[in-house]
């Protein structure tokens, strides 16, 4: 059985990518004995081993020095084999390791880690995290958490170390249902705002005096915030997610919402807007390039 003092965890941090050097380096802030996994980022792992944390050579010797293992990767497939595969975490854990996973995965999938993990007496918690890489480094996200009471209580300090505020939504997999509803709402946004922005400039409405009225109408939101600096070519924008990513999750929606049977309209004509950004060859930008090639006209006129 793995033991820690109940504020301050060894915890092992598998995927570097945009979000985990935000995520080591918070949870290294908050007093956390950190080991992460050997990447392909060497300036990330250096980065994060020169401020006090430990590299491990695989997923399973790193289970065998901690008591949580952190989870950020891009796909089921990834978090699958991270788990299960050849030198993976269930390969080195033993019994009351706590896996805390916050890809953006189905709910479906979530249930099922659960059920593996705890056949090997592993606890999961599913933490899916919104906002950015900033809020990352600055401790500032926000963690949609699904799991049994007793293992969200025990990755409760780990979270607190990059969160800010934390919501509870119910058993495993509820965290990822959260987390495609909020994905959907923000992706779909995108879409209309693009659309909307392209219509104006066709119209010959100055973008700055719209966005300015916009924003103390009904038609201001989150997204359209976040995007005002790009239309208005005062900065960037802030979103660093990938147009795979956000077709990957209007998909994973799509898929839960019919297996709910609340599927509507939207939710296939949202993965079917971003499917035409993908064969555009679109997939490796991030989501405020949509807009532009959007609003810019590049991007062809809306089937």
């Amino acid at each position: 059985m793995h033991e820690s003092p109940p504020q301050s965890r060894r915890v092992g941090l598998i995927g570097l990518g945009l979000m985990g050097r935000g995520l080591g380096l918070s949870l290294l802030r908050a007093g956390h004995a950190l080991t992460v996994l050997a990447h392909r980022q060497r300036s990330v792992v250096d980065e994060l081993v020169a401020a006090g944390a430990h590299e491990a050579a695989n997923a399973a010797m790193l289970a065998e020095t901690v008591d949580t293992v952190l989870l950020c990767l891009p796909s089921t497939e990834a978090v699958d084999a991270v788990l299960f595969g050849n030198q993976g975490v269930t390969s080195g854990a033993s019994p009351g390791l706590l896996v805390l996973e916050s890809s953006t995965l189905r709910p479906d999938v979530g249930r099922r880690l659960a059920q593996q993990l705890a056949a090997r007496g592993i606890d999961f918690v599913d933490a899916p995290v919104t906002r950015g890489p900033a809020e990352a480094v600055q401790g500032r996200l926000l963690a949609l958490v699904g799991g049994t009471d007793e293992a969200v209580q025990r990755a409760e300090p780990v979270l607190r170390a990059y969160c800010e505020q934390l919501f509870r939504f119910g058993g495993p997999g509820q965290g990822y249902a959260a987390k495609l509803i909020n994905n959907f709402l923000a992706f779909s946004n995108l879409v209309a705002v693009a659309e909307a922005m392209h219509t104006a400039r066709q119209a010959g409405l100055d973008l700055s005096t719209l966005l300015a009225a916009v924003h103390l109408s009904g038609g201001q939101n989150r997204v359209l915030d976040g995007l005002t600096p790009l239309l208005t070519g005062a900065g960037a924008a802030k979103s660093r997610v990938t147009l795979n990513t956000a077709h990957k999750d209007a998909q994973y929606y799509q898929q839960l919402a019919h297996e709910l049977g609340s599927s509507g309209p939207l939710a296939q004509l949202l993965e079917q807007q971003l499917g035409r950004a993908l064969a555009a060859g679109l997939g490796g930008q991030l989501t405020p390039d949509y807009l532009d090639h959007v609003v810019s006209g590049s991007l062809g006129k809306t089937p």
